[in-house]
């Protein structure tokens, strides 16, 4: 296998003989895009992922980051990836990288080609900073349930190795009732799992309140990032629909059996590498008021501790926290 650097000086060259130039298009912005939605007449629904996990090297650094970053793109927004083929007026593709000057820029974003991608794949081997591709077109180009909008990331900070973060959010076109279609659901569930699987995730989760590389509970108790991916394979970096305990913290729990007695979660996939993968509701949208707090409780032996802060900033969506701490809550009964 080529060293990294070496991987990176193909995929420049690459580039280069498709005759392209880097430009630097100014700072990658989802939320620019996002807004544009907000107009449309189809409606949508978004969903966040959060995995942290512990990767050793950079040739594997390099590996998972092109399975995260490809496999998300062709297993969840399939059609839009189409859409982007087809040539679609309304459809957007771009791919972004930050702390990579020598592809032309310290934080830049560029169009989708297969050379700029795998140019940003490549410079992940050095082993720091954000990668990024966002992928979007108008929901009423799209049918029910399918990915409008897609923003995959992945975050590396040398200080922290060899813990990276990976980061989805995902809109989809609502169906008739108002809600994501469970098959879109089963599939984003799938996809954590395997990816999970492959990495051996230390935490997962699927939510509706992720910020900024963070669970809802790091950000209100506030927990310090660092601190909640550092502790992650024992303690759970916070409780979602969708939740990755990890073996460390399934012991302090009890066990599968334990979570299984709980009566908190529909569905409990022990993982191969001991980890188990939680989910509180067929529907994501069924997560709310007593699946929460059953959730909360179920978990509370091994998440951080502290009560979470009540903020009602206008325009911020409240969270999905139970407002106790979970250290109230270790004993078993």
């Amino acid at each position: 296998m080529m060293p990294a650097a070496q991987l990176m000086l193909v995929a420049i060259r690459r580039a280069e003989r498709e005759e392209i130039e880097f430009v630097v298009e100014g700072p990658f912005n989802a939320s620019s895009r996002d807004e544009q939605q907000s107009g449309q007449s189809a409606a949508t629904g978004s969903v966040d992922v959060l995995v942290s996990a512990a990767v050793g090297d950079s040739e594997r650094l390099v590996e998972v980051s092109r399975w995260w970053l490809t496999e998300a793109r062709s297993r969840l927004c399939g059609a839009l990836s189409e859409r982007l083929t087809s040539g679609l007026p309304t459809a957007e593709f771009a791919v972004g990288r930050i702390g990579a000057p020598e592809l032309g820029g310290g934080n830049w974003s560029v169009s989708y080609t297969p050379g700029r991608f795998e140019a940003v794949v490549a410079s992940l081997g050095n082993g720091r900073g954000d990668a990024m591709a966002h992928l979007n077109a108008d929901p009423e180009d799209l049918s029910t349930g399918d990915c409008c909008s897609a923003h995959i990331a992945l975050a590396v900070d040398p200080e922290l190795r060899p813990w990276v973060t990976f980061s989805l959010r995902l809109a989809y076109r609502l169906d008739d009732a108002g809600v994501i279609p469970v098959a879109s659901q089963d599939d984003l569930v799938s996809f954590v799992r395997d990816f999970a699987e492959l990495t051996e995730a230390s935490f997962a989760n699927i939510a509706s309140d992720n910020s900024a590389n963070q669970t809802a509970l790091e950000t209100y108790l506030p927990r310090l990032y660092e601190v909640g991916l550092t502790e992650s394979p024992g303690v759970v970096r916070g409780y979602s629909w969708v939740t990755l305990v990890p073996a460390g913290a399934l012991r302090v729990l009890g066990g599968v059996e334990v979570l299984e007695d709980s009566g908190a979660f529909v569905e409990i996939d022990k993982l191969r590498y001991g980890a188990a993968l939680l989910r509180s509701t067929r529907r994501f949208e069924d997560y709310e008021d007593s699946v929460v707090e059953r959730v909360f409780r179920a978990l509370a032996p091994a998440l951080p501790e502290g009560v979470p802060r009540r903020l009602s900033y206008s325009g911020l969506k409240q969270p999905q926290l139970i407002y106790q701490n979970a250290a109230d809550f270790r004993d078993f009964d």
